[in-house]
Formats: structure tokens, sequence, C-alpha cells
């Protein structure tokens, strides 16, 4: 295995064991000041972390949303600025219950007020989520609806020019090829190609003089 391998695996990897030491020491404060067992300190440890990590994803997602998104767009803009809050929430909350509890014991009576905010900062995390999803899909919806628009109006004016030419030649039966690409202002090679796919359609039929309309 070579080093740029070993490295890019310890990438991949590193943040998602970064956690670890958090999720510990969070574990440790909650169960020290709230006199939690270790069945409940383990899982309020692990929701705060996770919170973490998805209202940080969720603000760069929505920080990369705004930035590509032109100002003419009509996307909506996403809210990154509610994400940075869940972040900083995040982040007080961590450095709250592992160090500022210990330095300042007044705090404590306070405390416990932190879980019910913790399921709010969730449910508005999952509220995010959601949206910026439906945003993100309505997005590509609108994509689809412009390239289908786009394929359909190549496809009339492809059929257009398809008339264009059948019409040449049921006035002009005996047209050689050079004079309808003449005529309609294209290559030769463009009138065989459009001859081709009229005769496979069964509107015309070649002969030896020229090429006979299918009425």
């Amino acid at each position: 295995m070579s080093e740029r391998r070993i490295i890019r695996f310890l990438l991949k990897v590193g943040p998602w064991l970064a956690p670890v030491g958090t999720v510990f020491a969070v574990q440790r404060a909650v169960k020290a000041h709230f006199a939690f067992p270790d069945l409940v300190a383990w899982p309020v440890a692990l929701v705060i972390e996770i919170l973490g990590i998805g209202t940080i994803y969720l603000m760069l997602i929505m920080d990369d949303w705004n930035r590509r998104r032109s100002a003419r767009s009509l996307d909506p803009k996403a809210r990154a600025g509610l994400a940075r809050l869940l972040v900083a929430f995040y982040i007080i909350t961590t450095i709250t219950l592992v160090i500022l509890l210990d330095v300042l014991p007044a705090l404590n009576r306070w405390a416990l007020a932190v879980l019910p905010l913790v399921s709010v900062v969730a449910y508005l995390a999952l509220s995010l989520f959601a949206e910026h999803e439906f945003m993100e899909q309505a997005k590509e919806q609108a994509k689809q609806e412009r390239r289908e628009r786009r394929r359909i109006a190549q496809s009339s004016r492809f059929d257009d020019r398809l008339d264009a030419l059948l019409t040449l030649y049921v006035e002009n039966p005996n047209l050689t090829r050079a004079e309808a690409a003449e005529r309609l202002g294209c290559t030769r090679q463009t009138i065989y190609n459009r001859l081709a796919v009229l005769e496979q359609q069964g509107r015309i039929r070649k002969n030896g003089r020229g090429v006979e309309v299918i009425q």
C-alpha cells in the first residue's frame, strides 16, 4: 500500500474517530452533574455529538447551496444562518457540560435546561434537513422539466425541417440532393440523413429518377 493510499485511508477514517473523546468527556460530565446512570448518560452524550456532526454537515451543504445559487436564480436561499446557530449551540453545550459546570458550580441548577434544548435543536435539525432535501429535489425536477422542454422544442424543429424537405420534393420530385441542400441552406449530408429518416417513417420512396412522396 502506497503512502498516498494510507494517507487517504486515514483522512477518511480519522474524522469519524475524532468525536470519541468528546463523547466520553460529555458522558462523564452528564453522569457527574446530573447523576444519570450509564444507561442514560451514554445515549445523551451520543445524541449531543450526533447533533454536532449533523448540524455542521447542514451548515456546510447550505453554505455551498447559497454559494452556487446565482443572484437571478428562482431557487430559495438555504437557511444557513439557522444552521450556524445550531452549530454554536452544540459547541456551547459541549463546553458548558465538560468545563463550565466544573468552573462555575452555580450553573448546575440550570444545567438540566440543556436537555430540552437539545431536543429542540434535534427537531430543528431534522426540519432543516427535510427542507433542504425538498429544495434539492425541486431543483432537480425543474432541471429535468427544462431538459424535456428543450428536447420537445428540438424535436419539433427537426419535424419542421423534415416537413420542409418533404414539401420541396412534392413540388420537385426530381430534385438532386445538392439542389435540395442549396434551397434549404444545409449540407448534402444533412439532406441524405433527413431523407433516410423520411424513408424509415414510410413517407417517401426513392426511385431511379428522384424521390417519390407517399401520400
